[in-house]
């Protein structure tokens, strides 16, 4: 049985991070999704790409499925991942905790966060331009820079849960 586990727990952040896997599933390292976001409150007035058709368990016919952060999240949140269901994307500040600027390729601690593949991954945070609304925050795993790319490429995920409460 293997020895990977579900969540990581940052005892300096307090933040709940989803860990991935090696294997080829909806926690794999190597799946890649679009940015997308119906909520105009959170995608800075563009929605964002609906998706390609190239993840862990895609299906034409239900959206819930669709190679986006949106539909991947929710997929994430109904699973109930370590029990819980209000998973989201990070923030720019909050992803960029998990960095570790002393290891390249990947930039983390891998102890910590295994399968971490040296890509992008997203955040939440739209470009603040106003005429630049079709860009989204990624951390670059490499070496743990940011920039800002299309809603419609394809990037990593690695969702968090902040504990609200102190009785955890």
């Amino acid at each position: 049985e293997s020895s990977e586990f579900s969540c990581i727990k940052d005892n300096h952040t307090g933040l709940i991070w989803e860990s991935k896997t090696d294997d080829s599933n909806l926690h794999g390292k190597l799946e890649s999704y679009t940015w997308y976001q119906e909520d105009n409150l959170l995608n800075g007035g563009d929605a964002g790409d609906i998706g390609r058709d190239d993840c862990y368990g895609y299906d034409a016919l239900d959206s819930d499925t669709f190679c986006n952060t949106q539909a991947f999240t929710k997929r994430i949140n109904q699973q109930q991942l370590c029990g819980l269901s209000n998973w989201r994307l990070p923030t720019k500040k909050e992803l960029l905790t998990t960095v570790d600027y002393s290891r390249i390729d990947p930039a983390v601690n891998v102890e910590y966060f295994p399968n971490t593949h040296s890509h992008s991954y997203w955040t939440m945070n739209n470009f603040a331009k106003s005429d630049e609304s079709g860009l989204v925050w990624y951390v670059y795993f490499n070496d743990g820079s940011t920039a800002t790319t299309s809603k419609n490429a394809a990037n990593r995920i690695r969702l968090v849960h902040e504990v609200m409460t102190n009785d955890d």
